[in-house]
């Protein structure tokens, strides 16, 4: 079940694709389904969320799968077996991302969307995809994941092989000024106000990755997978003061390519610091005058070592391959214990 099934951008999108290539790989046919934009009046009412789970639930009997795999909001009763995956919890995106909505928007969104989060880890074999979403999960909807798998990255693509000098040749960027880059929506929970100010107190240009960029940085758009490889490699440091993140592909990214990270202590980053402590050093708080120190220091540190121990981490524990075997073992546990 994905939020946009012929789309790739976001990381639930993301997911659902490797999926796909993990249960094709096991010789499985799959199917990637999705609810219809939601009329503004039922969106408005709080019913949208109801409607799709019966528009959801009435494709899966269409399709009469073995496996049913859903997604936080996007869920709903089956006959086969189902596992449902959490990337983090609505209550915490949504107090995370408040800044844009008003506060009584936000407690209705997080009273029925939580509902809906809820209904859907009930009966399913449950997955949170990082250590911090599986505590979420507990705290808010009191359910116990039974398997933490973290996303995963293309280690090959997302490298260190390319140097910095030629990548930005690539880019085209002339500038003399270190580069930090932003991947993602400039949205508030991802910390994109700070973005600017970070920047010029730190003396860096900012590059931003995606569908639009403050009017001072450098927009590289939305680029394809092998460019934003390119693009992690021309920076000095990649920028992400995220306030709420479950397990980011821009994380795993940029520490798969063996860039400085300069981000925030959520989501998979808990378990990068348990892993590398002395990576807490580009650590800190979503706070502009916080991340301009941090980026500094890129500059004036060698962090070549803890760089490399965080790459060899992610390559361990959340490359594609660790995230295709355990996803594998998992549905055939599910499927074999259903029988």
């Amino acid at each position: 079940m994905s939020p946009n099934p012929s789309g790739n951008a976001g990381g639930v999108e993301r997911f659902c694709n490797m999926l796909v290539d993990v249960v094709t790989n096991m010789g499985w046919e799959a199917r990637i389904i999705g609810p219809p934009s939601p009329r503004s009046l039922d969106a408005r009412l709080g019913i949208a969320e109801l409607k799709a789970r019966k528009f959801l639930a009435h494709q899966c009997r269409e399709y009469d799968p073995d496996l049913v795999i859903t997604n936080g909001l996007l869920a709903f009763r089956s006959e086969c077996p189902r596992i449902h995956v959490y990337h983090g919890t609505i209550i915490d995106h949504m107090r995370a991302n408040g800044r844009a909505q008003s506060w009584h928007n936000r407690a209705r969104k997080s009273v029925t969307l939580g509902l809906a989060e809820y209904l859907g880890g009930r009966g399913g074999f449950r997955v949170s995809v990082s250590d911090s979403a599986s505590r979420e999960v507990r705290k808010y909807y009191r359910f116990t994941s039974d398997a933490i798998i973290p996303n995963g990255v293309d280690t090959a693509l997302f490298s260190s092989r390319q140097p910095k000098e030629s990548a930005a040749r690539s880019l085209r960027l002339q500038s003399d000024r270190p580069r930090a880059l932003f991947v993602g929506r400039l949205e508030p929970r991802k910390g994109a106000d700070l973005l600017t100010e970070a920047c010029d107190e730190a003396g860096f240009d900012l590059l931003v990755a995606g569908n639009r960029a403050p009017a001072s940085a450098v927009a590289l758009g939305v680029l394809t997978p092998q460019q934003m490889a390119v693009a992690y490699r021309a920076a000095d440091a990649v920028i992400f003061p995220s306030r709420y993140e479950a397990c980011s592909f821009v994380v795993l990214e940029a520490l798969s390519c063996g860039v400085p990270l300069v981000t925030s202590r959520v989501g998979f980053v808990e378990t990068l610091l348990d892993a590398v402590p002395e990576y807490d050093q580009l650590i800190a708080q979503p706070d502009s005058s916080a991340l301009a120190a941090r980026l500094r220091s890129v500059a004036t540190s060698d962090t070549s070592e803890m760089r490399r121990k965080a790459q060899l981490f992610v390559s361990t524990i959340a490359s594609q391959e660790a995230f295709s075997s355990r996803w594998e073992q998992t549905m055939r546990k599910v499927i074999a214990n259903a029988g």
